[in-house]
């Protein structure tokens, strides 16, 4: 009875060894972030980029300046001044968390607000990774969580799947971006379609054109 019990035991750990650990696709490899082809690597975004962090205060923005003043706010303001000249990516700090613009030219930095410049790959690319997941590893969205600011350490430490092979992380980066480019299209036509339906109803609803 009792070896069959140790059988018993024995089967029920073999399955589940079996469920609990699927088998990797050929071409593939295992990772902290999940399956990526063996000719990929796994990169951190510390090492694959500057981080700095802006250095005016909110009240140093001018509505009417020459330079956009990225807050950690979804929209930017302007400033009378500029610190960076570079390509870069902005990572809200605190506020709006998580938020992201990309820049490139002259531009003034909020204190709170997150600076990436000098970018080892595409950066492109790296935006279209921020986009997807960034928020995801900050556990923003969570139900229960919740980050009230973002530290240095949290981006520095951001792991991502990269082709080793820059011109495919460009062709990535293209396709994701031109199809950003069909969606930013379709939100305006939709907007432009609502405005156009809600001014029909005032003249439909009302009386002001008849149909018959």
């Amino acid at each position: 009875m009792n070896g069959e019990a140790m059988d018993a035991r024995d089967a029920s750990a073999g399955y589940a060894s079996q469920v609990e650990t699927p088998a990797v696709p050929e071409g593939y490899k295992q990772t902290e972030v999940g399956l990526i082809p063996e000719d990929w690597g796994l990169k951190q975004l510390g090492m694959a980029c500057h981080i700095a962090t802006g250095k005016k205060d909110v009240n140093e923005g001018n509505p009417k300046g020459r330079y956009p003043f990225f807050t950690c706010s979804r929209s930017s303001t302007y400033s009378d001044s500029y610190s960076f000249d570079t390509e870069a990516i902005l990572i809200a700090g605190n506020g709006d968390v998580g938020n992201l613009h990309y820049f490139k030219g002259k531009f003034e930095a909020y204190q709170r607000t997150y600076v990436l410049c000098s970018f080892a790959d595409d950066v492109g690319f790296l935006w279209q990774q921020l986009c997807a997941y960034l928020s995801e590893s900050l556990g923003l969205g969570k139900i229960g969580s919740s980050i009230p600011y973002i530290k240095k350490e949290h981006l520095f430490g951001f792991k991502y799947a990269s082709p080793l092979n820059e011109r495919e992380q460009r062709a990535i980066a293209t396709i994701l971006s031109d199809m950003d480019a069909e969606l930013e299209a379709l939100q305006q036509r939709r907007a432009k379609t609502a405005a156009l339906k809600q001014a029909m109803m005032q003249e439909l609803l009302t009386g002001r054109t008849r149909l018959v």
